[in-house]
């Protein structure tokens, strides 16, 4: 009944048209809605999400590389190619520089570690020198006063095991007394 009013009106060429108009219209927005969104995809592709991908690639690389490493040839940072001219960049350009930092701290780190371990070394020969005479190497005072504290201490913790030698050297003492004293 409605389709034959429509057909027998005299509104139903105009009626036609702008139907026609509006569904041109409409399919035309969405056309250009459709290619719009495809330019903002590649565009956020390109200059958002690639880089972002490249950049985490690089930080992901390089601490998987620089895992328990002591040599710092293999500590690098593959830096991607990111020339976006936006914050993107500018986030590529710090990681990259903090990236040498973190390889110069390791560094200056290692060069201390093996300047306390030279010094470690040297510490030791003094403290050997000073428990000992230069020429006879025979232990001094202070070798016997830490060997005694040591001795104590485990004394007291009762995992001590020592022997106790007595000797008389009074005579030893004279000889050498007097082999002195008559030259």
């Amino acid at each position: 009944m409605l389709a034959t009013w429509l057909q027998e009106s005299p509104y139903h060429a105009p009626l036609l048209a702008a139907a026609a108009g509006f569904l041109f219209g409409v399919l035309l927005t969405a056309l250009v809605g459709v290619i719009f969104m495809a330019i903002l995809y590649a565009w956020i592709r390109r200059n958002i999400t690639a880089p972002i991908l490249a950049l985490e690639k690089s930080a992901r690389d390089f601490a998987e590389i620089s895992r328990a490493k002591t040599d710092l040839s293999l500590l690098r940072f593959d830096e991607p190619d990111i020339r976006t001219g936006n914050e993107l960049e500018s986030l590529s350009e710090s990681i990259a520089q903090m990236s040498r930092n973190i390889v110069s701290y390791v560094r200056s780190i290692l060069s201390a570690e093996a300047r306390a371990r030279s010094a470690e070394l040297k510490a030791e020969g003094m403290t050997r020198l000073a428990y000992q005479d230069a020429l006879t190497h025979v232990k001094n005072k202070a070798a016997f006063d830490a060997a005694a504290a040591e001795l104590n201490e485990s004394i007291r913790a009762g995992t001590a095991e020592f022997a106790l030698v007595m000797m008389y050297l009074c005579l030893f003492v004279e000889r050498k007394t007097k082999l002195f004293i008559n030259i």
